[in-house]
């Protein structure tokens, strides 16, 4: 963020990254209250949905939802409402119910409700029920991943305007969201060095690529019509109004070209794609 004096910057660890958020404040102590209240929100967000602490509310859901409707956290049950909506959009290429092939695969720690879980579930599984509470059709492990990550963002931001913040950016491993009127030049690292790859301005952007394959690393994104894994050469970046929404998509674009545009017409979001390893 290119900004006046009244700039303010914190980083700390979360949702598996570094968040770092920037400011615009002349007040340290409105500053600090700001921050305190972002970073609590992200916090908040992570308890509820990490899929790495089988503590979370997430990984109870999938152990019990089966059996019997669950009551949920309201930001819970919101994000998967819009699992929901980025599956029928997708036409089921965005699906959170992979959580069995990324635990197989050593992505996600093994729980023990993870040998009942069904190989036909799919985010069309999960019933809202008419009293709020959440229950799924079949058994099934869920990864909220990315998508929980983009809403911690959108919370963060959220928490921010209530305190009065105006112009911040926001970036939680590549989820990203500004508002305000400064126009922020994204940065991102290719094989070939850094280049800018877009302009953000009071909107969202996430980025996405498994630059790692080439390693041998196992790629995080699952085609849920095949169950394997999509190693891509591409970095796609989605701009949407929320980091939510931006997140979900880059998964369509990663894994079914094909799907990206139509899904982004639908939620209002533009996406775009780069060859890592190219010049």
């Amino acid at each position: 963020m290119r900004s006046p004096s009244s700039l303010r910057r914190r980083a700390r660890p979360g949702l598996g990254t570094l968040v770092d958020i920037s400011l615009i404040e002349p007040s340290e102590a409105r500053a600090a209250a700001a921050f305190d209240a972002a970073f609590g929100a992200v916090a908040a967000i992570e308890r509820l949905m990490s899929a790495h602490d089988p503590a979370s509310e997430l990984n109870r859901l999938c152990g019990q939802a089966h059996l019997a409707p669950m009551r949920v956290h309201a930001d819970t049950a919101e994000v998967l409402r819009l699992a929901g909506v980025v599956h029928r959009e997708s036409e089921g290429v965005f699906d959170v119910a992979v959580g069995r092939h990324l635990a197989a695969a050593g992505l996600l720690p093994t729980l023990a409700t993870d040998a009942a879980t069904s190989g036909r579930a799919t985010t069309a599984d999960i019933v809202h029920c008419a009293d709020g509470r959440i229950s799924f059709a079949r058994p099934m492990r869920l990864d909220l991943g990315g998508l929980a990550k983009g809403y911690a963002v959108d919370c963060a931001v959220r928490a921010l305007q209530r305190l009065g913040i105006e112009d911040a950016l926001i970036n939680a491993g590549g989820d990203m969201r500004a508002i305000g009127k400064i126009s922020h030049p994204i940065d991102l690292r290719f094989a070939s060095g850094v280049r800018t790859v877009a302009m953000l301005q009071d909107g969202a952007l996430a980025s996405s690529c498994h630059a790692d394959h080439a390693l041998g690393v196992p790629s995080p994104h699952i085609d849920p019509r095949s169950s394997k894994a999509v190693n891509s050469r591409a970095t796609v970046v989605v701009q949407a109004a929320s980091a939510a929404v931006a997140d979900a998509l880059t998964k369509v674009a990663l894994i079914a070209p094909a799907q990206a545009g139509p899904a982004c017409r639908a939620m209002r979001a533009e996406w775009r794609a780069f060859d890592y390893f190219s010049r």
